[in-house]
């Protein structure tokens, strides 16, 4: 149920991404429609490779994991093992003496310890022969164990079921042997001596190349696994990651931009104004050169908007935004502080120079009239106030902090433009003291 759950979450999540709007009518919204799509499938194609990713990893690591305790627990399958045959070995021993001594003298004692031994070594037989998990005995016998234990040389199941029929014969009262040539007594001495002690060696041998031969699976597995996971990652780098990054970056640029920006003739807005001052006084102050500022709008420009309407207002807007753009240099920096309003950053003028292109500015935006959708002209005029930052000159209001030194400019540059407004517009002022010469 909690999959069928998170499965139907996933289902609603990719709806919701990828989903047109559909409220949207006419050619406009059909466009932001298509942008839109063109938006969101590729964050859903990386999104799901994303997720995909991780699961890849997370299975892997779950498997490595699994393997790694497979690992732990077969090299504890064969300390068990090893320990059981080891321990063969030793009841082989002890049953050929206490077959000995019981053939000397053959007291009760005697015959129930060589049970014990007789029935535990039976049992760790019949433990290799059918399998056991709790003695580590694999359920199917190898093929290096079985060529011991059924082939020759060897055949070292039919010898133990032998040795133990034989020592049996010294636990039951009516048949211990009496005489130390007894064939039986004989043959467990006998194997006892070496031959049956060496095929537990050889046993022992063929377990440990079993379980090295396992371990060796799945050790060689889990680096496979291990270079699975190393090569989703790097995947997971180069084809999501790094794409996301980009598209982040690029989605934060752009929001950067939108922030910074009018959306309406495109350039600076009074945020971006600020900052494009803040950093050139910065370097006006470092270089010790001067920073001229042209504080313009559009005069009569609500009679533009009685007359014609908001939109031919708007276009008178964007006009002058053109024709400034077209007419100061290239360095110098053009935003919209608001409605009809425009400053200009000139970065390195001093009162000469920023009177001159407030000037050309002036000039250029009378001399190019507006030309309507219906052929005609719309003439208008701009009025310009200007101030300067002068370095070290006492001249700036407050040179130490940078925002008011700003607001300062604006203050004066804001005051020159209401003086040329006084007389007459379609004029240029600033400071009487810095440009009533040039003037």
């Amino acid at each position: 149920m909690d999959f069928c759950r998170l499965a139907n979450g996933f289902r609603l999540v990719f709806q919701a991404l990828t989903v047109k709007q559909e409220d949207k009518v006419g050619g406009c919204g059909q466009r932001k429609t298509v942008r839109m799509r063109r938006l969101n499938r590729p964050t859903v194609l990386l999104t799901v490779a994303y997720i995909i990713g991780l699961a890849v990893i997370g299975a892997m690591s779950i498997t490595a994991h699994a393997l790694l305790g497979a690992v732990i627990e077969e090299q504890s399958d064969e300390g068990h093992v090893l320990s059981v045959v080891g321990r063969q070995r030793m009841l082989v021993q002890r049953i050929a003496y206490l077959s000995e001594r019981i053939l000397r003298n053959p007291a009760a004692a005697q015959k129930k310890a060589l049970m014990q031994a007789i029935t535990e070594m039976d049992m760790a037989h019949h433990a290799m022969i059918e399998g056991d998990s709790a003695m580590g005995f694999p359920k199917t016998v190898p093929e290096t164990v079985s060529e011991v234990l059924f082939a020759q040389p060897h055949e070292l199941d039919r010898r133990v079921g032998t040795f133990l029929t034989f020592a049996r014969f010294f636990s039951n009262e009516a048949t211990v042997p009496k005489f130390s040539d007894d064939p039986a007594f004989q043959f467990i001495r006998a194997e006892a001596d070496g031959p049956l002690l060496e095929s537990f060696e050889v046993l022992v041998e063929a377990y440990g190349a079993h379980f090295l031969l396992l371990t060796d699976e799945l050790v060689q597995l889990q680096r496979i696994i291990l270079a699975v996971v190393i090569l989703t990652l790097l995947a997971e780098g180069v084809l999501i990651f790094r794409p996301l990054v980009r598209r982040v970056h690029l989605y934060a640029t752009r929001l950067q931009t939108m922030a910074l920006s009018d959306p309406m003739t495109g350039v600076g807005n009074r945020r971006a104004f600020h900052d494009a001052a803040e950093r050139e006084l910065s370097v006006c102050d470092r270089k010790t050169v001067p920073l001229g500022l042209a504080l313009l709008d559009i005069d009569k420009f609500k009679r533009i908007n009685d007359t014609h309407g908001h939109a031919i207002g708007d276009e008178a807007i964007m006009h002058l935004c053109a024709v400034v753009k077209d007419t100061i240099r290239r360095n110098d920096i053009l935003c919209r502080l608001g409605g009809e309003e425009f400053a200009v950053l000139l970065p390195g003028a001093d009162a000469a120079e920023t009177w001159q292109v407030a000037e050309r500015m002036r000039v250029a935006v009378e001399t190019q009239a507006l030309i309507l959708q219906n052929g005609q002209t719309l003439p208008f005029t701009t009025s310009i106030g200007c101030a300067v930052y002068l370095p070290g000159s006492g001249q700036s209001p407050v040179e130490a902090d940078d925002s008011r030194v700003i607001d300062g400019l604006l203050v004066e540059a804001d005051t020159a433009l209401y003086r040329a407004k006084e007389n007459g517009r379609n004029q240029v002022c600033g400071s009487e003291e810095r440009l009533t010469a040039i003037a």
